[in-house]
């Protein structure tokens, strides 16, 4: 059918802020992470070493995309 939506199966915000925000937005519609929804987020907050269950996030080498940005802006002038 056209125009069918499915719920998603995961979030994945990029600001422990952003994902507080969605685990709570969830929490108030009784979803649950991660028994309803896989919840994870691309910045490993400071407040997350306090949390229980621990919170999942995403560690990535940012160098990479760093260096190809100073080549792409390089190749500007």
């Amino acid at each position: 059918m056209a125009g069918r939506m499915t719920a998603p199966t995961a979030l994945i915000p990029d600001q422990a802020s952003l994902f507080a925000a969605a685990q709570q937005h969830l929490a108030q519609r009784c979803i649950q992470a991660p028994q309803h929804v896989s919840l994870a987020c691309t910045d490993p907050g400071p407040a997350f070493a306090c949390c229980q269950p621990t919170i999942t996030h995403i560690r990535w080498d940012t160098r990479p995309v760093v260096r190809r940005v100073v080549r792409w802006t390089a190749n500007l002038c």
